[in-house]
């Protein structure tokens, strides 16, 4: 029996969400079995078809974390049911559980591991110092691309990752071969603004603060619309940023879009945007909305920074730019509007990358 635990699972949205549901959609069979404190709903549908259970647990509003321990009693309660498991923990904090485990019962247990937590894991203070010797008792260890497996040398962490990156599952109308330059939409029409997305979660090291600095350095007569979809933290900041830099007319801040509604408003754009940054906060391990976009052919411009560059191809399947530079972003969002074969040649690039790498088969 295969036994993940995890604090993010869908229906929250995310790309650790979506990540960690591709793994269990494709690879956990009938019997194994998801043990979460995110309370369940339309998601469960597919997983009990396929026999997959689904055991939600309590937790105090404090955060998610707080939930851990009642996690904790559900694997025990599994366990002491006589079956052989293989257990894996949704993310490093996860990984407490087996750890704390391991003197008395016994359990071995594999961590996925994403950007922004093994920077918590890298300091050296005793949260730091509790999680890496978790990282370090694990049997396996499984990493977004290279630059996590970085991370994981750079703390000291001998066991070899596996690479293990996101996927997405295509739709029907997503899954086509991108064979020519008129298969991929123009960017830039006559008669209309030239329309700019973002997606990501609303913290600092996303860096959507970047693309309203980039926006307000563009030409006056240069039209363009950004929708930024997302939610968090900095969203009355990004408001009060937009009004500030008399950039609101421009904007569109979607909150709590579902996917179709998403993908409509991707396969609508013009240019998609990822500013991401790598800060001691914070930093991109992979970057799982650029695939989305990267599916419905449409040119990427994003940071040079953690992970990015890598899912980029460095450069072949996007426009790179300096993390935290609003000038250099407006000149490639300028750059990518007024140059369609630029933009054929790296939509083309990342959609044939994307099928190579980046698809559930």
């Amino acid at each position: 029996m295969r036994i993940l635990i995890t604090l993010d699972f869908p229906p929250e949205r995310g790309g650790i969400q979506q990540y960690l549901h591709g793994i269990v959609s494709h690879l956990y069979r009938p019997g194994d079995c998801v043990i979460t404190v995110v309370p369940a709903q339309e998601y469960d549908t597919g997983l009990r078809q396929r026999g997959i259970k689904r055991i939600v647990t309590p937790c105090i509003h404090i955060n998610k974390k707080s939930g851990l321990p009642f996690c904790a009693v559900v694997l025990l309660w599994l366990l002491r049911r006589g079956k052989n498991a293989e257990i894996e923990c949704g993310n490093v904090y996860a990984g407490l559980i087996p750890f704390m485990l391991n003197p008395f019962i016994g359990c071995g247990y594999r961590i996925y591991t994403y950007g922004s937590e093994l920077l918590r894991a890298s300091k050296n203070d005793l949260w730091g110092r509790l999680l890496k010797r978790v990282l370090k008792k694990a049997d396996t260890i499984y990493a977004l691309g290279s630059f996590t497996a970085a991370l994981l040398e750079k703390m000291g962490i001998e066991k070899t990752p596996v690479i293990m990156p996101p996927r997405l599952e295509l739709p029907d109308s997503l899954s086509r071969a991108i064979s020519s330059a008129d298969s991929i939409p123009d960017p830039k029409r006559s008669d209309a603004p030239v329309l700019l997305v973002s997606i990501g979660r609303f913290v600092f090291h996303k860096g959507h603060h970047v693309i309203l600095r980039a926006l307000a350095l563009l030409p006056p007569d240069f039209h363009v619309r950004l929708t930024l979809i997302g939610d968090g933290p900095r969203r009355k900041a990004l408001h009060s940023l937009a009004s500030d830099l008399d950039v609101s007319d421009r904007i569109s801040i979607r909150t709590g879009c579902s996917d179709s509604e998403k993908n409509e408003i991707i396969n609508e754009s013009d240019i998609f945007i990822f500013p991401s940054l790598s800060t001691r906060a914070g930093t991109e391990g992979f970057g799982i909305a650029m695939l989305e976009a990267m599916a419905a052919g449409k040119p990427v411009i994003a940071s040079e920074a953690g992970g990015i560059p890598e899912v980029l191809d460095n450069g072949n399947c996007g426009v790179l730019v300096k993390p935290d530079d609003p000038a250099a972003l407006a000149d490639a969002i300028i750059r990518l509007a007024t140059d369609m074969s630029l933009c054929h040649k790296i939509a083309g690039n990342a959609y044939a990358r994307l099928m190579e790498r980046y698809v559930w088969k």
